[in-house]
């Protein structure tokens, strides 16, 4: 488990070294951007580490997810210096303390692209749509989700934000809905009512180990099948 375990925010050396390590980067690739990551980094050793503690008090912050922000914006103060930019997952997020610029990677709307990643994998042949054009597309345009329209993607959030094992149970029900749905046995919107269903009588546990989610997976799915018989 040694590979997993987190560096010392607290610890001054750290930065030193991450610095270096940077110094190193640089010189090898010339790119604006680094992307560092920063997501699933497990924060258990950090909530009962002294220096880390210390760091928090010392720095205002509330809690270990600030103090993982505190880190990530002394990191891009460094690549700024650099003349680069950081990038890195939604997860550095967490913390209310970090800049939030955006940076978009985006593509053109073709399903062709997922399935054909589907069936070549792990090839990676040419793409067999058209590159993303912004001149001819002139403007983007963003609008809230329609819940009541897409009442799934509603069901989903909800169960995101429950937690637990609760989006594992509306994914199995998704699954098994739409299969049935697929043959003809149900109809279409019949699918959000099962799924919500299925959630609701999900006991609401710990999403902690892999046996757990298959089982709430698989007593999801019973549900809809015993639903639509």
């Amino acid at each position: 488990k040694e590979w997993n375990r987190s560096a010392c925010i607290g610890n001054p050396d750290t930065m030193r070294f991450i610095c270096d390590v940077l110094d190193e980067i640089s010189e090898l690739f010339p790119f604006p951007y680094f992307h560092i990551g920063g997501d699933e980094v497990p924060t258990e050793e950090w909530k009962k580490c002294p220096k880390c503690k210390e760091l928090i008090n010392r720095e205002g912050l509330k809690d270990v997810d600030e103090m993982h922000a505190w880190f990530n914006n002394k990191v891009q103060e460094y690549l700024l210096c650099k003349g680069k930019r950081l990038i890195g997952w939604n997860e550095v997020l967490k913390g209310d303390n970090l800049d939030r610029s955006v940076i978009a990677q985006m593509g053109v709307p073709d399903m062709c692209i997922p399935i054909q990643y589907a069936l070549t994998y792990p090839r990676r042949l040419p793409s067999p749509v058209e590159e993303l054009d912004l001149f001819k597309i002139q403007s983007l345009h963003f609008y809230p989700p329609d819940l009541d329209a897409f009442p799934c993607l509603d069901i989903a959030i909800r169960a995101l934000k429950r937690g637990g094992l609760a989006p594992a149970a509306v994914n199995g029900a998704n699954e098994e809905a739409v299969g049935a749905f697929l043959r003809g046995v149900i109809p279409f919107m019949k699918i959000p009512e099962l799924c919500a269903r299925a959630m609701e009588r999900q006991p609401d546990r710990p999403a902690d180990s892999v046996e757990a989610v298959l089982e709430a997976d698989m007593a999801a799915r019973e549900f809809v099948k015993e639903s639509i018989v």
